[in-house]
């Protein structure tokens, strides 16, 4: 015990000065934060996602509609919001189906040939799995030939049956048979394609049951690269994502026409 500048005894208390407490109480709740933290870290995940779900109205989940996929190579399920679903209602409104001679058919028909796009005021072709020239496993190179007779990419350097297999080729070919009894088919633009990308499917990230057979891979559009005549946009469709490829590589094609 020490004794004052009068000879008289201080307590404990009297050793402690107000600042130093002060600190010491503010050390004492940042170690609190930090154990918490740490413990909620080490908690299992799965056991903070049911604390997280036990405060949610169950009520509220009930109204989530639920959205199976129907590709048996998909075994995801994805719960569509209340926005997406009304994404995915405008997006079907979007389409009519198209018979080989061009004449609208109703949603629920089996077969059709094209899809009319109302909202692109286009028409997009559908592939088919019959092994036929337009089957969708096909794949192209990109090539065409400008009014002056310049060449622009490599032909014949895909993978496809009874025609050359490139972008040229191909559309010639489209046009020459009058597909859906029309002869203006052309490679669709990036954004074309991509405006394919559907709001809520992925692998293939487009509406099924409007385009079916559609792989999961890259799909030309017509639209070159700016700074390269040797590159070329595509549409991932397992994303919906575009890349800009060299346009001697191969990709898979679905043509479009004007309404």
């Amino acid at each position: 015990m020490k004794l004052d500048n009068d000879g008289r005894k201080r307590g404990v208390a009297g050793l402690i000065k107000p600042g130093a407490l002060f600190l010491a109480l503010v050390d004492l709740m940042l170690l609190a934060l930090l154990a918490f933290v740490f413990v909620w870290l080490l908690y299992p995940e799965s056991k903070r996602d049911q604390v997280v779900k036990a405060e949610q109205s169950t009520s509220a989940l009930d109204t989530v509609p639920l959205t199976l996929s129907e590709d048996p190579e998909t075994t995801h399920v994805t719960v569509v919001s209340g926005l997406e679903s009304r994404a995915v209602e405008q997006f079907d409104d979007r389409f009519v189906k198209i018979d080989a001679h061009g004449e609208q058919l109703p949603a629920e028909a089996p077969q059709w040939s094209c899809v009319l796009d109302r909202q692109k005021r286009v028409v997009w072709e559908v592939k088919t799995n019959d092994g036929s020239w337009r089957d969708a496993e096909h794949t192209y190179s990109w090539f065409s030939v400008d009014a002056e007779g310049l060449q622009s990419g490599l032909a014949d350097s895909g993978d496809c049956l009874f025609i050359s297999c490139d972008t040229r080729s191909y559309v010639a070919e489209m046009n020459r048979s009058r597909h859906c009894g029309l002869n203006g088919w052309r490679l669709p633009t990036q954004l074309e394609l991509q405006s394919l990308d559907h709001p809520v499917n992925f692998s293939p990230d487009i509406d099924r049951e409007y385009f079916p057979f559609t792989r999961s891979g890259q799909y030309w559009s017509g639209s070159e690269n700016k700074f390269s005549r040797e590159l070329a946009w595509s549409v991932d469709f397992s994303n919906g994502i575009s890349y800009v490829r060299e346009k001697r590589l191969s990709c898979h094609l679905r043509a479009v026409a004007p309404m």
